[in-house]
């Protein structure tokens, strides 16, 4: 209950972070709400009940419009940057922004040279 509390109040950074740790905390709750009715605690297994629901109504309506991370691979080295014109389009705050969070996604060490062939976790442009 106190962790569905806590992430009730979380601003997600997308929406696969955001339905993966709804999941999560649903199937734990579940969890309990299956020991709960083994131990004859109906009370219990109705406001656990009631909380997985609640929960994942919170989540699902906050995070509908937020990107979805996905994979790419450049077939070649190139800059973050060169990346990110590519993927989000000719606006430099954009471009300088999700270079950035490329860069720190991905742990890259020197944005100006992401290897070639290797994937890379991005945010999608589209919610």
């Amino acid at each position: 209950a106190k962790e569905a509390e806590a992430v009730s109040g979380v601003e997600f950074d997308n929406y696969t972070q955001a339905t993966q740790i709804r999941d999560d905390l649903s199937g734990r709750i579940e969890q309990e709400m299956y020991k709960a009715s083994d131990a004859g605690q109906s009370e219990t297994f109705i406001y656990l009940g009631k909380l997985q629901v609640a929960l994942v109504r919170d989540i699902t309506d906050r995070v509908i419009n937020l990107p979805r991370v996905m994979s790419v691979k450049p077939s070649e080295t190139e800059p973050a940057l060169v990346i990110a014109n590519r993927l989000y389009g000719n606006d430099l705050n954009i471009v300088e922004s999700m270079a950035n969070d490329i860069k720190q996604r991905n742990n890259v060490a020197h944005p100006g040279f992401i290897k070639g062939g290797e994937s890379l976790e991005v945010l999608s442009n589209e919610a």
